[in-house]
């Protein structure tokens, strides 16, 4: 349906190693709690770990077409190794719990984190920096990506659309205070030069088509046009999009 597959993909760490991590440091740390979020903690952690890896390789797809935001690039492989190592270290966790658990019923209730015997202890404890790890990590990709994309990331250094007045063709100083008429625009009908109107004020759009978060398509159907209807049925009332379109804008239709 045109839409990037990465920020579907980029929930489902986001969600389940936070969520897993807190399930297993309380598996480790309260014993009567043990026997109900071990395993559940444990398989969930798996599941976020395969996220993190496919939200990774999602992004540096999406990458390719919007440019690579840096500040939140960096933090998806430390997030993926450590969401991979602390899903290693609690399952050998819990399997070394288990066993001590059928040797002696009473062991898997034991000492926090123990399983029964030092190596318990210490996988355990393995167990609870790994998850206090990876949760952090999670929280500073899903941070940094949200400022990305709210702050109108992609990869350029000017992501309030200033740099694209040297990338075009742009009125001068004189015409920019001047109205622009539908002739003007119409002339502007592709994704190498894409002018649209919206409320009777002419935007250029051109830098936005490749960034826009719901494909490009939504926005070269704009192109050349009046898409004040298209617009206001898509994002009508909602703050955030008009703030956008606000940094594109060339001057009043005439």
């Amino acid at each position: 349906m045109d839409l990037p597959i990465h920020p579907l993909a980029a929930h489902l760490p986001v969600v389940l190693i936070p969520l897993s991590s807190i399930m297993l440091i309380l598996a480790v740390a309260i014993r009567p709690l043990r026997r109900h979020l071990m395993l559940v903690g444990v398989v969930l952690i798996g599941m976020g770990a395969a996220g993190a890896f496919l939200a990774m390789q999602s992004g540096e797809q999406l990458a390719a077409t919007v440019g690579e935001p840096e500040a939140h690039a960096r933090w998806g492989l430390p997030t993926f190794l450590t969401a991979t190592a602390l899903t290693a270290v609690a399952v050998v966790w819990a399997w070394t719990t288990w066993r001590a658990g059928r040797a002696a019923p009473s062991e898997v209730d034991g000492a926090a984190g123990s399983g029964g015997s030092p190596s318990g202890a210490v996988l355990g404890a393995a167990t609870v920096v790994l998850a206090v790890a990876a949760t952090t990590l999670t929280i500073l990709a899903g941070h940094s990506g949200a400022e990305e994309v709210w702050g109108g990331a992609g990869g350029s250094e000017e992501p309030d659309g200033s740099e694209s007045a040297a990338a075009q063709e742009e009125p001068s100083a004189e015409e920019e205070t001047a109205a622009l008429t539908m002739d003007e625009v119409a002339q502007h009908d592709s994704a190498d030069s894409c002018w649209t109107v919206v409320d009777d004020t002419v935007y250029d759009l051109t830098e936005w088509v490749a960034e826009h978060p719901g494909g490009e398509q939504a926005i070269e159907g704009l192109c050349g046009t009046d898409g004040t209807e298209a617009f206001e049925q898509q994002h009508g009332g909602d703050a955030q999009p008009e703030e956008r379109l606000a940094d594109f804008e060339l001057g009043p239709l005439e």
